[in-house]
This record gives C-alpha cells, sequence and structure tokens, in this order.
C-alpha cells in the first residue's frame, strides 16, 4: 500500500490507514472501498472468491459492519472471549508466525495487520523522536515511585502517538521500515531483574540490587505506561499501552534463574520476589 499524502494522514482512526488511491481508510487491502472517507469492514465474506469485502461510510459506521459479533473484533464480549476465538480460528503455523518479534505477518481474512512486537522502551520510545529518560540504575536512584509512574506515562504517551503516526504514514514496521524497533504499544519495558553481579553486562538497565525497591519502581513504570493511576486503577476503557517486564525466564544472568510474572499480570499488587533462586 503506497504511504498516504502529507494532507491526508490522521484521517483515518485507530489502526486504519488511508489510501491515496481511493480516499477510504483499511487495513491492508486498498483494492474494495472506492468511496472517499469509506471504511473497509475487517472480516471478509470468504463464501466468494475472491472474497467479498464491505465498505461502511465514516468510523461511525464501522458498528453496522457485518460478521462482527460472536467474532475476536465483538466489542460486547470479554477479553476471555474473544481470545478464544482467536485461537480457534488460527492454525499453528499462523499463531507462530505472530511470534516473530520485529516480523509478525498480517491476517486479513481476521482482519488483523501486521505488527511490531519488538519495543526497547525501557527508558523511552527506541526512536530517535523519543525522549530519552535517564537509564534504569539513574532512575533507580531517585527512590521515587510516583517519579517512575510519571516517566512511564510519558513514555507510554509517546509510544501510542508514534504508532498512531506510523500507521497513519502508512507503516506498520513493513517495507522500509520491517523490523523497526519502537514502532508498536506493547513495550519491552521496564527491565525488572536484579543486579545480583556488578559484573552483568546489562546492570545499568536495572533499577536495583533491592527486592522491595525494584518492586515499587516497576508498579510505578507500569501503570504509567498503561495509562493507570498510580493505585494501578485504569482511567480509560482501553490500555494506553501493554508494558512486557523483562526478562520472565532466564534473566540474562548467571545468578538469577526465577521471575515472578505477578507484576505484569496485575501490576497494582507489589512483587514481593523477583529472583527467588540463585543458580549454583
Amino acid at each position: 500500500m503506497p504511504p498516504p499524502s502529507a494532507a491526508s494522514r490522521g484521517r483515518c482512526l485507530g489502526e486504519y490507514a488511508w489510501c491515496n488511491a481511493t480516499g477510504s481508510c483499511t487495513l491492508s487491502d486498498c483494492s474494495s472501498c472506492a468511496g472517499a472517507d469509506e471504511y473497509r469492514c475487517p472480516l471478509p465474506d470468504l463464501s466468494h472468491t475472491p472474497p467479498w469485502a464491505t465498505c461502511v461510510k465514516g468510523a461511525q459506521g464501522y458498528a453496522s459492519c457485518p460478521r462482527l459479533r460472536g467474532t475476536h473484533l465483538d466489542w460486547t464480549l470479554g477479553i476471555e472471549a474473544r481470545l478464544d476465538y482467536l485461537v480457534k480460528h488460527t492454525t499453528l503455523e499462523e499463531q507462530a508466525a505472530q511470534l516473530q518479534a520485529d516480523a509478525a505477518p498480517a491476517l486479513p481474512r481476521l482482519g488483523i495487520p501486521a505488527y511490531n512486537w519488538l519495543n526497547d522502551d525501557v527508558h523511552g520510545v527506541a526512536s530517535s523522536d523519543g525522549t530519552i529518560f535517564p537509564n534504569g540504575v539513574s532512575l533507580g536512584m531517585s527512590w521515587d515511585r510516583e517519579l517512575l509512574h510519571e516517566v512511564g506515562r510519558a513514555v507510554g504517551v509517546e509510544a501510542r502517538g508514534s504508532h498512531n503516526g506510523f500507521v497513519h504514514a502508512g507503516t506498520r514496521g513493513t517495507g522500509d521500515m520491517w523490523g523497526f524497533n519502537g514502532i508498536g504499544i506493547t513495550l519491552y519495558a521496564p527491565n525488572m531483574n536484579l543486579v545480583r553481579d556488578p559484573r552483568w553486562g546489562r546492570a545499568q538497565e536495572v533499577y536495583s540490587e533491592d527486592v522491595k525497591l525494584t518492586s515499587d519502581l516497576t508498579v510505578g513504570f507500569v501503570t504509567g505506561a498503561q495509562g493507570m493511576s498510580a493505585a494501578g486503577v485504569p482511567e480509560e476503557k482501553e490500555l494506553l499501552t501493554v508494558a512486557c517486564c523483562k526478562h520472565l525466564a532466564a534473566c540474562e544472568s548467571s545468578a538469577c534463574s526465577q521471575v515472578m510474572l505477578s507484576v505484569c499480570t496485575q501490576p497494582h499488587r507489589s512483587l514481593t520476589r523477583i529472583c527467588t533462586r540463585a543458580k549454583r
């Protein structure tokens, strides 16, 4: 899909991108909708060859798109039901392909665009335009959970804005931008490992060697980045970004062999343990 003109960028909402050729908004295919400001419904009619697409007028028409009810795109369903549908309607090969950190392909029949999962936004969005905050060890020296919440919020806002900008510019991490680190809203951040040995090559990324301090600062960053209050209460219906604390396995440190997942799945709770058993 050719990139949109500067004047048309931002005219499509959400994950939809502008098609120069037709003036319509789409997730991937520009060939179906011909009317200006039309949106191509995400789920094609697969009973026809080639599949038929439905076009609706404006973003407000999205709710009338056919075949959404009961699927992963049905906003009336809970997240578990939507994920169950998605798992049941994808092949093992398709699921494996989605695990590619910087090259997850589109699934057009399910209305899923290409995506780049790799976003090392540990102390700022991994982009030349992102605000660069001090590295982890310096943030740890602040001893300030509220400050980390503000840092996380700034990173989350910039990550969301950067992602929207790339989508509306006609790229989702494909073509010349394929593999671009920092294009998405799934953050490989923060690094919540502990410094067990100063010779560890990534000690500068993490907050401290102390479990309590690292726990508090990690919770602060995660809640801020995800658009939550400092107490972990969502402030919007949807998350601002999704923080994936690293490293939950292996830790890339010979002294750390087990990590608790609770801070990522329930960021309002304190992380009481990070590394629970040292290798001997």
